[in-house]
């Protein structure tokens, strides 16, 4: 079993990443590639650079230095990587750079895709806070979080989950998985794949292991950032539902109930057009 481990950085060091500084403390397991994409402006030292290849045994470092879309180089390393005629990947597993992982992540992984071969989406718990904020539900725009801890299968049906931590089979991404629409950027690839896997696959697992990560909504960030994440959700909201009529109808009023709801509590008009 050989898995492909992407882990996305944006203007932040290798090692200051809780992301990587937790993965390097994981029970050692075999047949792991890590492959750390720095969407940052300028490339890591070499300093840096050699942490990484020193830290994890088999390990590549990518850098851009204009900031590609995550559909952009999710699809990329879809292609490359696991379409490719020596492709070896068995599965794809997503991480941004600030989630904090447990030591037992990749033993649990491991064990859950041996046990449930049949099953194309594996998910880790993420809280934020005291919040379970991975899987959720959602039913097609409108989500609710989990008030209890769930593991094992279950139905992929308006289940929801953030990329971080998700553990993807290469024989789903490449045989049923049309691809990443990169109209969608930074916010609503995650939705994307899920909804798009229930049509495929009644059933994913949920791995009886956790990951810390601060969502957005729950850090204190300037006005300008709150504006262009709310945006962006709002406009990948929208675009993920804007099949059929009567659904692109209500999204779109309920976009606008966000954004007026938004721009109360911020005090700022500006929330109201996206």
């Amino acid at each position: 079993m050989t898995f492909l481990v992407l882990v996305v950085l944006y203007k932040t060091r290798p090692r200051d990443s809780d992301t990587l500084r937790t993965l390097a403390q994981q029970i050692p397991t075999p047949n792991v590639h890590m492959l750390v994409w720095d969407n940052s402006p300028d490339e890591c030292d070499a300093e840096e650079r050699q942490w990484i290849f020193n830290t994890f045994v088999a390990s590549e470092y990518r850098h851009t230095g204009d900031n590609w879309p995550l559909s952009r180089i999710y699809n990329y390393v879809i292609d490359d990587y696991l379409r490719h005629p020596i492709a070896r990947f068995d599965y794809l597993i997503l991480f941004d750079q600030d989630s904090l992982i447990s030591a037992d992540f990749l033993v649990k992984a491991t064990r859950a895709v041996a046990n449930h071969p049949e099953i194309g989406l594996l998910l880790p718990i993420v809280f934020s806070g005291a919040h379970i904020v991975s899987p959720a539900h959602l039913y097609y725009f409108k989500g609710f979080y989990w008030k209890q801890k769930r593991t094992g299968v279950i139905s992929s049906r308006f289940t929801s989950a953030i990329n971080s931590g998700m553990v993807i089979s290469a024989t789903y991404l490449t045989s049923s998985f049309s691809g990443y629409p990169e109209a969608l950027k930074f916010y609503g690839t995650d939705t994307f794949l899920c909804q798009a896997y229930a049509k495929h696959c009644p059933w994913l697992y949920v791995i009886d292991t956790t990951i810390r990560h601060d969502l957005a909504r729950f850090r204190e960030e300037s006005a300008d950032v709150k504006l262009w994440r709310h945006r962006e959700t709002i406009s990948a909201t929208c675009f993920i539902n804007r099949a059929g009529r009567l659904r692109g109808y209500a999204c779109t009023v309920y976009a606008h109930a966000v954004s007026l709801r938004t721009a109360i509590k911020q005090h700022d008009l500006r929330f109201l057009r996206w």
